[in-house]
């Protein structure tokens, strides 16, 4: 059975929006294991075969198929390390489609360092959909 739910508790972090088909709650580590889910909060959407969310540090982790939207911007990716408190995070093995200017961007490792700010190492750029011959 489907799980809808708001998490929040702390005021000075953003309000969670979490669409599961399940989750486990780690007592020990205060962790919540989220399984097919879709997380939102300011803008940002993360979906993911596997999400983990650390309260205790505000980090939002996501391995398996990863796709994020904010905005314009589409990236699919292997992996997600992301702060939700300051948007700070880590994409690895990553695919950007920013739909305003039709472009693609590959790369190894994106670095979010703000809202709607990227860098990228090794990384290619194109027009082109990737996945395409």
């Amino acid at each position: 059975m489907p799980f809808q739910g708001l998490a929040q508790n702390n005021l000075n972090i953003p309000e969670l929006s979490i669409q599961t088909q399940s989750y486990l709650h780690n007592p020990e580590t205060g962790t919540y294991l989220y399984r097919n889910a879709k997380v939102e909060w300011e803008g940002i959407s993360v979906e993911s075969t596997e999400i983990l969310y650390h309260p205790e540090t505000n980090k939002l982790t996501a391995k398996g198929y990863v796709r994020v939207t904010e905005g314009d911007i589409i990236a699919v990716m292997d992996e997600l390390e992301i702060n939700i408190k300051d948007g700070t995070g880590i994409f690895i093995n990553t695919i950007f489609y920013d739909s305003s200017s039709k472009a693609y961007m590959t790369a190894k490792e994106v670095r979010r360092v703000g809202p709607n700010q990227y860098v990228a190492q090794t990384c290619t750029f194109t027009t082109c959909n990737p996945k395409s011959p």
